[in-house]
């Protein structure tokens, strides 16, 4: 399972503060805790797309595409490895294209998801209802509660 999520502050604005993930598999190369991990800037989407990449390659390959024996092993794969598709299933070339840029160690070489929802794999997409929206302080601050088991 995929557990990747963008921390909020959500009294003080809506940008992200950090972001983190907690199964290594789906972590950005800029996210590993790694001495050898690329730099970023600390606020940034390109690993979401990375994230969606990763689990794009999971479905249609059925592991992860950097999985080693351990976290430090995933890390340094993530990291340094260059990015292999298997022979099966058959997958088409604009499916492994569109990997190939959601999956790029440099995060500006990474497509926006305005771009990945363009790519010609992505089908059946009416273009037209892609729009821009805007989050509120207060749509966040709605979307975030808290509970009390009973």
């Amino acid at each position: 399972m995929n557990r990747f999520a963008a921390m909020y502050d959500a009294y003080n604005g809506v940008y992200p503060k950090r972001t983190i993930s907690n199964y290594p598999p789906y972590t950005a190369p800029e996210l590993c805790p790694i001495p050898t991990r690329p730099s970023a800037p600390p606020e940034n989407y390109a690993c979401d797309i990375w994230s969606l990449g990763a689990t794009a390659y999971r479905l249609l390959y059925g592991n992860p595409p950097f999985l080693g024996v351990d976290e430090e092993c995933t890390y340094k794969r993530i990291c340094g490895k260059k990015l292999h598709f298997p022979d099966t299933p058959k997958v088409s070339k604009k499916a492994k294209d569109l990997l190939e840029k959601m999956l790029s160690k440099d995060l500006k070489k990474r497509p926006t998801a305005r771009e990945v929802l363009k790519n010609p794999w992505i089908r059946n997409f009416d273009q037209n209802k892609l729009e821009r929206f805007n989050v509120t302080e207060a749509d966040v601050l709605n979307a975030v509660t808290t509970r009390s088991w009973e």
